[in-house]
């Protein structure tokens, strides 16, 4: 690992920040930038005096070098701490720029440089609202790359500005797993026709890839049974569509131009270059209806006589023929609504134009309705019998009161997928399945993973655990993103990882487990390799996470608190989960998050030879150590098999009244018991062993087991090593730690590092005896009693530091703001008040103001809390309190404070 060197020259300006990798063994000296302006150093947090920029910098330390213009300065008895300011943002520079190093290293597991760089993070940024998981973080918001293509391609699914029916163009095709709500996007462009006067939209719609079981179809909540203008048809995979043509393009240049006598409208282009079109449709409509006006006020029929014609072109819209007619229509009525009328015409496959002409004259006395529009042009495409892999649903309906516009693209349903399940050695067929383990295999499958490079037999016991539990994946990916995203996004509800090893797809499920796959202690540790690091909490560190998940009930963002029972809940942090619409589950996953950053904070590292290949990601070992006095640790001697009396090589230390136990390492790297033990004083007859005695003395060499083992110690060196005991009293024996990483180191090869948490039971019993809280179930927007103001930012006029210009978040009640400034925060001068959230005024006090806003709301009682900002933690330029005293002197390197 490599030391790191930040550069800060203001904090406010990023572009001037610098992120450089160093060798270890350089001094504060060899990195000095010599800046013109005053600077410090500050290494791994501490400031360091110039006299002491000889110090070398050692492996894995942050230095950073940070201009004094950058360091906020207290005032008024603020509390601010410039030294930790500089240091979080030391360590907020530092911590990305050194994950990305370790992405280059070698990995066993495949996973271990992600699983590092995680751990690097954590161990950085433990203060503020931030859960710390080594194992799997807290699924945070989407990612970046989901963020750009939501902008372009906004999600119908969980975008609810979005939500309707419309064409994304070229948008991903969805794929959904298990059981969720869908918008489904419009697979062809919706057209309209007339049938005896009244107006029908036909419109053909993808539901995602795959099959599905279809639970119900609305228009917006109302189902659509309750519609009886309503024809719909579901097309299954490859399946053929028969309730109507589903390859109509409209042309947009036809848009109800009127028809005056014997003159011809158009001509205009049906389709586009290279499409071929098996009809042509032409609609007309009289929009005041047709008829004249008796003298008794009766209504006589009239009639209109219209004509159209189609010329074939090519490519280029060249001409390939003349016009013929394609058809002449009279069309009479005695009616004052208006008549619509749709016509078709069957043509040679190919690319026509089209013009219409009125033949017969218009009326245009006030007792006539005699008007006659072009009102749309239809080229009926040559229409696929196969829409691939995906399910769509074609609507035919018709315009009625009941029926609006809006409310046709206002379409959703409840659809489950089907994928095939795995059983034992062979697939089913689809079948409809929340499954989450279903899910990664099909994900896999989609890039091209054969069977025999995916861990199916770890996805059946996952389907079968999951299933018990209520956990299920219930998702739509309806923008483009990698399948290893895909992957990682859909285990994240249900805390599961996917990773590569060895050219296999594994998976890992935090979950208990019972036996560690392999035992390191002083014996298979390289000496000098073996540390801890612990995270330890602050006063910042979250204690509750409010999840966020997408809830099956209303089909829409929710929010679950999570939080242990002795936490006082005062410092929130959030985290999203996708693909969970239960909120049980998501209660479940957020209280598996809060005991993981309460109770695995200890990151074990340690060097080791070729078992270091034994364990993978998330396995299970076992860790025995003086330096930390987790258990006793050495050879077997001696095994007597008739009196399972062992001699161990190390003198063993007793605890007085407890149970004590021992373990074998098997030669695999396994572990073999724990069998409980008492000492020479203690012993009553072989095989029988009970707690509670006094036992002789501290030191003996000799112990006899309770029980045979099923596993023999080897206790000479002629066939190898001789077993490795771990020895101690209740939990004592050793400690278990869950793998991180495991990545060969360089020379032979034949070391391993490997990196690990602490396992804690607490984090898998902290979902259990708690009462989910319930939802509020009122159509009231919740709001506080008093109106709060947050997100206060302040920034100094451009070329003018002696001007605040103050924003912050409205506050939704509030009616206005007021604002006071003050030196010492006790006492407070009203300098502004203002209805907007941002305000402009002098700084009184120079870079000592400390600014405070109040929000005002009528209707939730009146002035609610203040709200304290200091000017010195983003002015421009650093003023002393005292306009006599300069904050450094002229020689740069002599600064004024202590």
């Amino acid at each position: 690992m490599r030391a790191t060197c930040v550069y800060i020259e203001h904090v406010l300006s990023p572009q001037k920040r610098r992120v450089e990798s160093i060798v270890p063994g350089m001094s504060i000296t060899d990195l000095n930038p010599a800046w013109d302006m005053p600077y410090i150093a500050v290494l791994n947090g501490k400031p360091v005096l110039r006299k002491d920029w000889d110090l070398v910098i050692k492996d894995g330390q942050v230095l950073a070098f940070v201009d004094v213009r950058a360091i906020p300065q207290s005032s008024g008895g603020g509390g601010k701490n410039p030294m930790r300011t500089i240091a979080m943002l030391a360590v907020m520079v530092a911590a990305p720029k050194a994950a990305v190093a370790l992405v280059g290293m070698t990995s066993l597991a495949g996973t271990a440089a992600t699983v590092a760089t995680s751990v690097l993070t954590a161990g950085f940024m433990i203060g503020g609202t931030t859960l710390v998981n080594a194992l799997l973080p807290a699924p945070t918001q989407q990612l970046s790359n989901l963020k750009q293509q939501e902008m372009a391609s906004p999600s119908p699914t969980y975008n609810l500005q979005a939500q309707g029916n419309r064409a994304r163009i070229d948008a991903a095709i969805p794929e959904h797993f298990g059981r969720h709500i869908v918008w489904p996007d419009l697979a062809a462009i919706p057209y309209q026709e007339y049938q005896g006067n009244e107006q029908y939209l036909y419109q053909l719609m993808c539901i995602g890839r795959g099959e599905y079981d279809i639970e119900q179809i609305k228009i917006e909540d109302t189902p659509i049974g309750n519609f009886e203008e309503i024809e719909y048809e579901v097309i299954p995979p490859h399946g053929e569509l028969t309730l109507f043509p589903g390859n109509v393009i409209t042309a947009t240049e036809v848009s109800g131009q009127d028809m005056p006598y014997n003159e011809y409208i158009g001509p205009f282009v049906a389709s586009a270059t290279g499409t071929e079109a098996n009809f042509i449709g032409v609609d007309f409509v009289a929009p005041r209806g047709l008829y004249e006006v008796q003298p008794n006020g009766n209504l006589r029929s009239v009639s209109i006589q219209v004509r159209t014609e189609i010329r074939e072109i090519d490519d280029e819209g060249d001409p390939l023929g003349n016009w013929t007619i394609a058809g002449e229509h009279t069309f009479s009525a005695a009616t004052a609504t208006p008549r619509r009328y749709s016509r078709q015409y069957t043509v040679t496959p190919g690319r026509y134009e089209v013009r219409v002409r009125r033949d017969s004259a218009k009326e245009t006395g006030t007792t006539f309705a005699h008007d006659m529009n072009w009102a749309s042009l239809r080229a009926y495409l040559q229409d696929t019998d196969d829409y691939g892999d995906c399910t769509l649903i074609a609507f035919k309906m018709k315009a009625s009161s009941q029926l609006s516009q809006q409310a046709s693209r206002r379409v959703n349903l409840i659809a489950t997928r089907k994928l095939p399940t795995w059983t034992d050695s062979d697939w089913t067929a689809p079948q409809a399945t929340r499954s989450l383990a279903w899910a990664l295999a099909y994900i896999c499958k989609q890039v091209g993973w054969q069977d025999n490079r995916i861990d199916l037999d770890t996805l059946a016991g996952l389907d079968v655990s999951l299933s018990a539990r209520g956990d299920y994946f219930d998702a739509r990916f309806d923008n483009f993103i990698t399948a290893w995203e895909a992957l990682q996004r859909a285990a994240q509800a249900a805390r599961t990882k996917p990773f590569i090893q060895a050219g296999f797809v594994r998976f890992h499920r935090v979950q208990p487990q019972s036996t560690p796959v392999a035992m390191f202690g002083p014996r298979n540790i390289r000496k000098g390799s073996f540390s801890i690091e612990y995270l330890m909490p602050t006063q910042d560190t979250a204690d509750m996470v409010d999840v966020n998940y997408f809830d099956k009930d209303v089909w829409a963002y929710r929010t679950v608190t999570s939080k242990l029972p002795a936490s006082e809940a005062l410092k929130p942090s959030k985290m999203e989960l996708f693909g969970v619409i239960e909120r049980a589950q998501a209660f479940r996953e957020g209280m598996y998050q809060v005991a993981a950053n309460k109770y695995q904070r200890k990151i074990v590292r340690l060097e080791t030879e070729m078992e270091g290949f034994i364990p993978s990601y998330g396995d299970l070992i076992g860790i025995s150590h003086d330096l930390p006095a987790w258990g006793q640790n050495g050879d077997v001697v001696g095994w007597d098999s008739e009196g399972l009396k062992m001699t161990v090589s190390e003198p063993l230390e007793w605890k007085e009244g407890e149970t004590h136990y021992v373990a074998f390492r098997k030669t695999d790297g396994s572990m073999a018991g724990p069998y409980k033990v008492a000492g020479t004083g203690d012993y009553v007859e072989p095989g029988y062993v009970e707690s509670g005695y006094t036992f002789s003395t501290d030191g003996i060499t000799e112990a006899f087991l309770g029980e045979v083992p099923d596993y023999e110690p080897r206790t000479d060196l002629t066939d190898g090593e001789r077993t490795q005991y771990y020895f101690g009293w209740g939990q004592t024996l050793y400690q278990e730690a869950v793998v991180l990483g495991a990545m060969p180191l360089g020379g032979d090869g034949n070391m391993v590092r490997i990196e690990a948490v602490n396992e804690d039971e607490n984090v898998h019993i902290a979902e259990t005896g708690e009462t989910v809280p319930s939802i509020n179930a009122s159509q009231l927007p919740a709001f506080t009693v008093s109106p709060i103001v947050r997100g206060i930012q302040l920034r100094s006029k451009p070329g003018d530091p002696g001007i605040i210009m103050a924003s912050w978040e409205p506050s939704p009640w509030s009616d206005w703001y007021l604002i006071e400034e003050s030196t010492d925060g006790e006492t407070w001068s009203r300098v502004g008040e203002t209805g907007a959230n941002s305000w402009t005024g002098p700084a009184t006090y120079g870079n000592a103001t400390i600014l405070r806003l109040a929000p005002i709301g009528s209707v939730t009682g009146g002035r609610g809390a203040w709200t304290l900002a200091y000017y010195s933690d983003s002015s421009d330029l650093m003023w002393h309190p005292d306009d006599e005293t300069l904050m450094w002197d002229l020689d740069d390197e002599t600064l004024m404070w202590t």
